[in-house]
């Protein structure tokens, strides 16, 4: 990436996750909709890992792509559940080193534990230090992303706003949490640790609690929608 980031037509920026679950960091999706509106055509997303639980990407992407490598281990035992589930591509890259073909088999074989309803991702084999088989993976995102752009525009633009209030909503939460005083969470804990509250009652209560709070929301993270 490093090669071509004086390229015309391409800009590279980095944005810290700062800690949220999920792959992407919150600013990811309005990012995407200032880029989309200022005209780029094909944006790439990296994501902070291959964690089992880091497929937010999922909401906010046309082609997803899962790389994976060999002499990982049994990594690809686990290439996570959630991870194949969303892949349109799989991705064994480095494919010239030993057990590459084994790699490659693990996924075929994993794949087959999928929900059907989704379709066969497809399953690119390359060696990236070469430019060997990236012309077939060019062509696999190619064939994947026409078949979303299939979809209507209002299909799209309804799940992605979705998952933008959802993703919102949750940061708000966690944020209006993290303000609740310390007195109240350690009568809180101490309540649970005594049984005088259950686990329920708990988080009854702290949703409660945040919900009294102030937002946190400043007038200019507002969407224009909510003005309207």
């Amino acid at each position: 990436m490093g090669v071509h980031t004086a390229d015309d037509g391409v800009f590279v920026r980095s944005v810290a996750s700062r800690g949220h679950l999920g792959g992407l960091s919150l600013a990811v999706p309005m990012m995407l909709d200032a880029l989309d509106a200022a005209g780029w055509s094909n944006i790439i997303i990296e994501t902070v890992g291959s964690g089992q639980s880091e497929t937010e990407i999922a909401e906010f992407s046309d082609v997803r792509v899962v790389l994976s490598a060999p002499g990982l281990g049994d990594d690809v035992q686990a290439l996570k559940a959630g991870l194949l589930e969303i892949a349109d591509v799989l991705v064994v890259n480095k494919s010239d080193l030993p057990f590459a073909d084994r790699t490659n088999s693990q996924l075929r074989r994993m794949l087959k534990l999928r929900d059907p309803d989704r379709g066969a991702p497809a399953v690119v084999s390359t060696v990236a230090a070469e430019g060997r088989g990236l012309e077939d993976l060019h062509e696999a995102i190619t064939a994947k992303r026409a078949e979303f752009r299939d979809r209507s525009d209002e299909e799209r633009l309804a799940a992605r706003l979705d998952g933008f209030v959802t993703r919102s909503v949750m940061a708000e939460f966690a944020s209006r949490l993290s303000s609740i005083d310390r007195e109240t969470r350690d009568e809180l804990d101490l309540a649970l640790r005594s049984g005088q509250l259950s686990l329920d009652e708990i988080v009854s209560t702290l949703i409660l609690r945040s919900a009294s709070l102030p937002s946190t929301i400043s007038r200019s993270d507002r969407s224009p929608a909510a003005d309207a």
